[in-house]
This record gives C-alpha cells, sequence and structure tokens, in this order.
C-alpha cells in the first residue's frame, strides 16, 4: 500500500460547521467521496476547497473525490480540526484504523521529512485523548497518541472524532495517513470515521460504493459514495452479492482462479477487498502457477512481461459466488519506468510469503474493472460490470 490546507476565520469556520451539522442531521441521506489522480503540474486541491466553501451542500449527495497517485494507486481529501488542516489520505478498506501524521513527528523518520503533520496546537477544537497507538501492518509499523476533532471528508462534518496523531509514522510515499473502511469494529486509534457516520444516522443505507476510474489521467479520477450508489457506471442486472465470512473485514469466499486452459488454483480460498493495495496479492506457490502460465518471467514473488506482448496475455479469472471476474492482460499488466528511458510492463499479481491460510489481497488492479458495493448492514459485498469499459 502507497493518499494543503485551507485556512478560514474562526468565525466563518463554526458558521459552516453548524450549518452543515443541521443539514445532515435533517435529511442529508449520502455521501460521495470523489476520487483523484495526483498530478503535481495541476493539482486540483485548491479548485475543490473553493468549492466547497462556496456552496457547501450542492446537491442531493454529498461528494469527496480521489485522486490518482499513479495508474493504481488512489487517495482522498480529509481534513481535521478549526481551522482546516488538510490531508492527503489511503482510503482502505482492509483497515479499520484513523491515523494521520503528527506535527510532532520524529526528525530523524524519512517519512516526517515531506509529509504534511496534524498541529493540534493551531486547532481550537482539538480534545486531548491520553491513550496511545501502536500497529504494524503492510505499511509498516506506526505509533503516536489518540487524539479527538472535528473531522471532514466531502461534506460530512464528525465532530470529536477520534484518529491516531502518529509521531512514528510508516513511509507512506505521497500520503499524510489512513482512512480505514473496513467493516466497522473496534481499532486501537479510538472509533472509526464509518462506524461515527452510522451512529449519527446520517446514511440513506448502510453502505457505501466504489468507482474507480483506471483510464482518467487528471482530476477526479474515482468516487466512493456513502449511504448510496451510481447507476449511471454499472448495469444493475450485473449486481452479485457476495456473502461477507467474517463480519470485521469485507472477506468472501473465493471459489478458484483459472487461465485460458482452464486448471482451477487456489479452489476454496479466500479473498479481501483493499482499496488501500494498488495490486492483487495472493499466495505465493499459486500466484508462481499464474506467472508460468501466463508465460512471464519471474523475478522472486514477481514476473514482468514483453511490453509488445501485452494483447497476447490469456485472461485470469477468478470465480466468486458462481460468477467469473476476467481480467484482460491490459488489466492485469503494470507499467513502470525502468532506468529513466524504458518501460517495464510488471504483472500487477504478486506473492506473498505469509501463510496460506490468509485470504488474497483483491486490490485496486482488480477493483478498477467492477464497480464494487459494499453493504455493511447485510454483510455482503457485491462487484457489477462497469458501463464505461
Amino acid at each position: 500500500m502507497t493518499f494543503y490546507s485551507n485556512v478560514w476565520s474562526d468565525t466563518g469556520t463554526q458558521e459552516v460547521i453548524c450549518s452543515l451539522l443541521f443539514i445532515l442531521q435533517n435529511g442529508m441521506e449520502v455521501c460521495w467521496v470523489p476520487l483523484y489522480k495526483n498530478d503535481w503540474k495541476d493539482d486540483p486541491l485548491n479548485k475543490e476547497f473553493e468549492g466547497i466553501q462556496k456552496n457547501p451542500v450542492s446537491s442531493e449527495k454529498l461528494s469527496v473525490n480521489l485522486m490518482k497517485h499513479s495508474d493504481d494507486e488512489y487517495y482522498g481529501l480529509v481534513s481535521l480540526g478549526t481551522p482546516q488542516q488538510t490531508f492527503k489520505v489511503l482510503f482502505a478498506t482492509g483497515y479499520s484504523y484513523f491515523w494521520i501524521q503528527s506535527e510532532k513527528c520524529h526528525w530523524y523518520r524519512m517519512a516526517c521529512w515531506d509529509h504534511k503533520g496534524y498541529d493540534s496546537s493551531k486547532s481550537s477544537t482539538y480534545r486531548e485523548n491520553g491513550k496511545t497507538f501502536c500497529i504494524d501492518d503492510f505499511n509498516g509499523k506506526s505509533s503516536g497518541i489518540i487524539s479527538e476533532d472535528i473531522a471532514k471528508f466531502g461534506n460530512v462534518i464528525i465532530t470529536n472524532q477520534t484518529f491516531g496523531e502518529a509521531d512514528k509514522p510508516p513511509n507512506l510515499g505521497s500520503y499524510d495517513g489512513v482512512f480505514g473502511l473496513a467493516f466497522p469494529s473496534k481499532t486501537n486509534t479510538g472509533k472509526p470515521p464509518l462506524s461515527s457516520v452510522i451512529s449519527k444516522g446520517l446514511l440513506k443505507k448502510e453502505m457505501f460504493s466504489l468507482f474507480l476510474d483506471k483510464y482518467k489521467q487528471k482530476n477526479t479520477a474515482g468516487q466512493i459514495i456513502f449511504g448510496d450508489w451510481d447507476e449511471e457506471k454499472f448495469y444493475v442486472n450485473s449486481v452479485n452479492y457476495i456473502p461477507l465470512s467474517d463480519n470485521t473485514a469485507w472477506i468472501f469466499d473465493l471459489d478458484y482462479i483459472h487461465t485460458d486452459d482452464g486448471e482451477q488454483l487456489c479452489y476454496s480460498c479466500q479473498a479481501l477487498v483493499d482499496t488501500g493495495t494498488a495490486l492483487i496479492i495472493g499466495h505465493k506457490d499459486v500466484v508462481r502457477k499464474i506467472h508460468n502460465k501466463i508465460g512471464a518471467s519471474t523475478h522472486g514473488t514477481e514476473a514482468s512481461v514483453d511490453c509488445s506482448m501485452i494483447d497476447q496475455l490469456p485472461p485470469i479469472t477468478f470465480s466468486i459466488n458462481n460468477r467469473s471476474y476476467t481480467l484482460k492482460g491490459q488489466d492485469y499488466v503494470v507499467e513502470r519506468q525502468h532506468l529513466y528511458f524504458f518501460k517495464r510492463c510488471m504483472i500487477g499479481i504478486v506473492g506473498s510469503e505469509r501463510n496460506l491460510d490468509r485470504p488474497w489481497i483483491l486490490g485496486n488492479i482488480f477493483l478498477q474493472q467492477f464497480y464494487t458495493i459494499f453493504d455493511i448492514d447485510n454483510k455482503q459485498i457485491a462487484f457489477a460490470n462497469l458501463k464505461f469499459f
């Protein structure tokens, strides 16, 4: 895994917050979270926040955008405090916790050098919590204190939201923290934002949906909608609801995987959907078989192909709940710059050294191909065919 601050006057901030809270509690039921692609030459953040100030609730459905940092990594914007301090975060369905890098970040950690940190001393709505947290995941280790403040994502505002203020963060590349959207559960950074939104009764339905635009190169490159979905983006009759096998995460049964020869690989495995992971991560031995079957050159748990051969690669199909979800070569190959002047075409399915009983992680390489619905109330997830591809 590998997601700029707009300052309002204190008086103006409080007025807008009060107005938004009143509207949310009296009829606002859906929140859209737009996704963007990161383009440092044409950064959309200024325009977005100018728009929010002028018209904080502009439609029946609220929105927060996601941007792309690269072809398969997306980030969104979260603001904390009064006045607002805005951060780039990973909206990650693989985790429940919510943490932001702290202004108190230790100088000897590389992650502290080029990331924005939350400064509690500059927020009039900050509340000290007193507890500490420690996280060790795919991103690395992070630790710090738990804090409370006003949190804003899209046009949703949550008062007294707990979050981890990390003075020892991992290196997340361009992102300042992680915003967890896993199935709501207790975390060591306090109450997850998703649980806060649900408990306040802000949503039309206890669910959210996701669209990632693989081909969009600037500005909005995807969208998370809280409380609803966007039927303009997918075929309704293609929705396949899949029951969860774990009520603490978006984990479900994976029937099997196969290439064009039909051999069933990873029979009766499990899968976890994670928007905070760029690639598909699977069991090392099964991934090696897939690499061999598609004729890729292997490099440990990774593999690559000649870029001129992408259109000739065989499809890879994931059978889920008796429905086939197929990725073509152009879907699962990731082009990367190599030695400045050359491209390298990597297979976006990599092997993991971890135990075979762990679920496969279906990251953005997979999710870009389908519309995804996360149904909290009914403990299920669904994929649907996109209209645009």
